[in-house]
């Protein structure tokens, strides 16, 4: 008899085609509150608001520089905030999304479109990968809209949703090791050193900690079959992918990994590319790493939540966003222990299998722990790649192993049950399906804090814009008030500023200047603040002379409007919502639309001053 942890492979093509589409509108269900409304939206602040208008700006810089810019590894936006920034690494997979996508929608769609996308793609990558553990449709379903329905997704769909907020490829990853492991043919690490470099692609984070999951569970997979392994043949397969992925890697990131490795191996004596990634200091690896491992277990469901400590079951730091719950491990455990139980020295083998797995989440964790743990691997990442300072987020490889050891668990479990029953029993093996639908769906009440048809939250985003007076204007640099320094203002701040270029379209005079490559003009950019912010006829002067067209500023800048108000050769021509826009007269006008030459010659003159 079939039960509902029972399948079959012959149906599993069938299977497909019932499952996708319904995976797809329930995807769009639950984001139509953003895609299907022109004033609510994903984000609307923050990160997020900064991806919105970094697709905007991708866009204008294709429609400028053309569609090959698509696929280099780097990115510089100097009409967006940049001009006086190193190049620094972009995703050919986010560009190639974000111009795709946008060419048909508009940008606030366009990631409201990505979020829907990627809750889709990594539920159907989850529900293939729990099916290929042997769960039955429903509960691979189940799992597979619980796992991706985690807080990690919520929180990023307003911030670091491009990467971090979707999980289809570290799940591609984590079911091709257990493939490729399992079959170590040419082929198939051929294959998972493909699948490693997308992952990369798709977030350099999750790739970084995905080749360390691969490892563990390799190692331990290999150890367990050592009798068996033909270790020739093996190597030399081992050393093929190895050759496919850094071959791979190279030609994905010619800039970032290419002339790095060029320049170690002595073959080039320069880099040309003096940007890069950026390198962060021991108390960014510390401070976001897991201080609580209690925090991980916290429970979103309300009976649990009385029974366990509150302070240690918490954690404040925004990036622990990859709680799992305290269900899922609890369960885990009791379902090991009755397994052991019934089948004593026998289930030896299971333990065994479930070895691998139990490895690769256990490193996965060791990565993301405080180093005030003995286990803590955070000072290997610090030696070895110190642009990754966000230990946390290898916990999704932590949280992915576990659903996965739960999945092999419960089918394992299952089959015993099944195995106990008399073929007549239909009531005791409909019970024991019963159970296992009623504990995943446990399951996804303590890891989502979304009930199973609960929306994604949606946020207003004001597309009504004071802005758009200038879109059919003259090309031109706008200087926005209050001009934020890098030296007091964090870059969020700026990002609204990066948001008004969607409606006004013009060159952007404010800078976001920060990370351990740009330090060359702080004291520049935060002279430049002070005099803008409290501007005088003089120096208004020198902006008009130099090229600057537009200001916007906002009503409590008292100074600086009233400059501009008493000023003959600016216009007001707009006045809402706290924003005031001037353009200057036609007669004034300097026609300058090279932001770098605009900047310096600023900051020269400041100099001879």
């Amino acid at each position: 008899m079939t039960t509902i942890l029972s399948s079959s492979k012959n149906n599993w093509n069938k299977t497909w085609l019932l499952v996708i589409p319904f995976l797809f509108i329930f995807s769009v269900f639950k984001y139509s509150d953003a895609i299907f409304s022109a004033e609510m939206s994903l984000a609307n602040e923050g990160d997020g608001l900064g991806t919105i208008a970094g697709i905007f700006a991708l866009q204008d810089l294709v429609q400028h520089e053309g569609l090959g810019y698509v696929f280099s590894d780097l990115a510089k936006f100097s009409n967006h905030g940049q001009a006086l920034s190193e190049a620094g690494p972009f995703s050919q997979f986010w560009k190639i999304v974000s111009v795709t996508i946008g060419y048909f929608f508009s940008p606030q769609l366009t990631y409201d479109l990505v979020g829907m996308l990627g809750y889709f793609f990594s539920a159907v990558a989850a529900f293939y990968l729990f099916s290929y553990l042997g769960a039955n449709r429903l509960i691979s379903l189940v799992l597979a809209i619980a796992l991706v329905s985690m807080d990690n997704t919520i929180a990023r769909a307003y911030s670091h949703l491009f990467g971090l907020g979707v999980m289809f490829a570290p799940i591609l990853v984590v079911m091709t090791t257990a493939i490729a492991s399992n079959n170590p043919s040419r082929k198939w690490l051929i294959v998972l050193a493909l699948v490693h470099i997308f992952n990369f692609n798709v977030n350099e984070y999750y790739g970084y900690f995905g080749v360390f999951y691969t490892i563990s569970f390799f190692i331990a997979q290999t150890a367990i079959n050592a009798r068996k392994v033909d270790w020739k043949e093996l190597v030399k397969n081992l050393t093929i992918a190895s050759i496919v992925f850094v071959s791979a890697l190279i030609l994905l990131y010619p800039n970032v990994i290419g002339q790095s490795l060029l320049l170690k191996l002595g073959i080039i004596s320069e880099i040309s590319n003096k940007g890069g990634t950026h390198v962060h200091e021991w108390g960014a690896f510390t401070f976001y790493s897991v201080q609580k491992i209690h925090a991980l277990f916290e429970s979103d469901i309300s009976f649990i939540q009385n029974l366990l400590d509150k302070e240690r079951f918490s954690n404040d730091l925004w990036e622990m966003s990859y709680r799992i719950g305290f269900v899922l491990p609890v369960s885990i455990v009791l379902i090991c222990y009755h397994i052991v139980l019934i089948q004593g020295r026998k289930s030896v083998d299971f333990l065994l299998k479930l070895a691998p797995w139990c490895l690769a989440t256990l490193v996965s964790l060791c990565f993301a722990l405080s180093p005030n743990y003995k286990i803590s691997l955070v000072s290997l990442t610090y030696e070895i790649a110190p642009m990754f300072r966000v230990a946390t987020r290898s916990l999704l490889y932590f949280n992915i192993g576990l659903f996965s050891i739960l999945v092999i668990s419960l089918v394992h479990l299952i089959s015993i049950l099944d195995k106990k029953a008399e073929s007549e029993e239909r009531f005791k093996k409909y019970s024991i399906s019963a159970f296992a639908l009623l504990l995943v769906l446990l399951v996804h009440n303590d890891v989502s804090r979304l009930d199973f048809f609960e929306k994604i939250p949606t946020l207003k985003l004001d597309t009504q814009s004071p802005y758009t007076v200038l879109s059919d204007r003259e090309n031109g640099i706008l200087v926005e008030v209050p001009y934020l320094s890098p030296k007091k203002s964090p870059p969020e701040q700026s990002y609204p500023y990066l948001f008004n270029r969607l409606f006004h379209k013009k060159i952007l005079a404010n800078q976001i200047y920060t990370g351990s490559n740009n330090k060359k003009y702080i004291d520049d950019l935060d002279s430049l603040s002070e005099s803008i912010n409290q501007l005088d006829e003089g120096f208004l002067n020198k902006l008009i002379t130099n090229g600057v067209k537009y200001f916007a500023v906002e009503d409590n800048y008292s100074q600086t409007k009233l400059t501009l108000d008493n000023s003959r050769d600016v216009e007001l021509i707009a006045e809402e919502k706290g924003v005031s826009i001037y353009v200057v007269k036609g007669e004034k006008s300097v026609k300058e639309n090279n932001i770098n030459r605009f900047l310096l010659n600023m900051f020269s003159q400041r100099v001879m001053n």
